[in-house]
């Protein structure tokens, strides 16, 4: 088994270092792989958002493609691995991964290794969405020229086994974590300053403004639990959905209630701050805010979305789970805590063990060379059943 990787290159592959989950997991693995390689890269398309770009080592090379989006940056990117020839190429993200295999189609004697890392779990598109329809086919298809592939859970190795039925090796490994820097940082002040007072009870919500995460139904619950609670209502993140969810709050009769300040620096402290923190999503990968929000010292609510919250939660344990879409019953957990209801505390070292940062890239590195068992969903799909 290869052990030593000190002359190993590898680059890492994304659109840019917007202020997303798969982006600092990049950022994150960018930084411990340089401690162990020779050389790693980092290739993003374009500078359009660079919130991570401070958080990422010196040591670490930015190589920025320079073009428009990823459909456009398959030349660009053919051009770096035929000139720069890196011995791994991680991509994440399904549309870049598509452009990365793309890439290598036309480089067919490359001895460069191309994994995925997936961040969401699969999901059957309908041939009546003929878009969505032919992305998937293309993703199947980027997924049959990889090496293999990094599923984020147990859960979501499944999905893309069964999903897409490739003979690609699959892998599970967990995102790494800085446990203690997230413990730290959430004892910092809530930057920007709340609109209310500080004793004013609120719930939050993190992630990209996208119809995916169902912010909606986040904004319905909390209109019914402001029947008989005062409650706030913040959400950090930006995207395509603000205005219809700022329309949405103002029909519920919530909008003065509702912080949404975008992108935060320090989403930690608005964790250890609320009364409450909500995933309501319709699907994840391994939802890195509901991990950190454990770590932060928040109460968790999910929806049992695919894939993830049922592992980071312990079926249960660690955090309510309640059916996707079920704004009642979201409300209906967020008013037992507000009324004093059982606290549900996570195993925090058993969070900092599973999550770290040394050990995780260690794993990737595995994957890469060591040709680490990948996972078979027929060996451990009952073990999943069990969760």
């Amino acid at each position: 088994m290869r052990q030593n990787y000190s002359h190993a290159k590898i680059s890492l592959l994304l659109p840019n270092l917007s202020g997303g989950g798969a982006e600092r997991v990049m950022v994150t693995l960018a930084n411990e792989f340089i401690s162990k390689v020779a050389r790693v890269d980092v290739v993003i398309i374009n500078e359009d958002d660079m919130s991570y770009a401070a958080e990422l080592s010196e040591k670490v090379n930015l190589v920025n493609l320079n073009s428009a989006r990823a459909g456009r940056s398959v030349f660009a990117l053919r051009r770096y691995l035929k000139e720069h020839r890196p011995d791994v190429l991680l991509s994440t993200l399904g549309h870049m991964s598509s452009a990365a295999a793309l890439a290598f189609l036309t480089l067919p004697r490359s001895s460069t290794r191309f994994f995925i890392r997936e961040d969401l779990a699969p999901f059957k598109v309908p041939v009546s969405q003929p878009f969505a329809y032919m992305v998937s086919k293309v993703q199947k298809w980027a997924y049959g020229r990889a090496d293999g592939i990094i599923a984020l859970c147990r859960e979501m190795a499944v999905e893309i086994s069964n999903h897409y039925n490739i003979s690609t090796p699959v892998h599970t490994v967990f995102n790494p974590i800085r446990v203690g820097d997230i413990r730290a940082r959430s004892l910092e002040p809530v930057r920007p300053v709340l609109p209310w007072s500080a004793d004013c009870e609120f719930v939050l919500g993190v992630g990209r403004l996208e119809k995916q995460k169902d912010f909606i139904t986040l904004l319905t619950a909390v209109a019914e639990v402001r029947k008989t609670h005062e409650l706030k209502l913040v959400i950090l993140g930006e995207g395509s959905e603000r205005e219809s969810l700022q329309k949405k709050a103002i029909q519920l009769q919530i909008e003065d209630s509702l912080f949404m300040p975008g992108f935060v620096s320090n989403p930690f402290a608005f964790m250890r701050a609320s009364s409450a923190y909500v995933l309501s999503s319709e699907r994840e990968g391994l939802p890195n805010a509901l991990i950190q929000a454990q770590i932060s010292g928040a109460e968790c609510i999910s929806t049992r979305c695919p894939t993830g919250p049922r592992e980071v939660l312990k079926d249960g344990e660690f955090g309510a789970l309640v059916d996707v879409g079920d704004h009642r019953a979201i409300a209906s957990e967020i008013v037992s805590l507000l009324n004093g209801g059982p606290k549900k505390t996570p195993d925090t070292d058993l969070l900092t063990k599973s999550y770290n940062p040394q050990a995780i890239a260690d794993e990737y590195l595995a994957c890469f060379w060591d040709n680490q068992a990948p996972f078979s969903s027929e060996m451990n799909a009952s073990e999943y059943t069990s969760l």
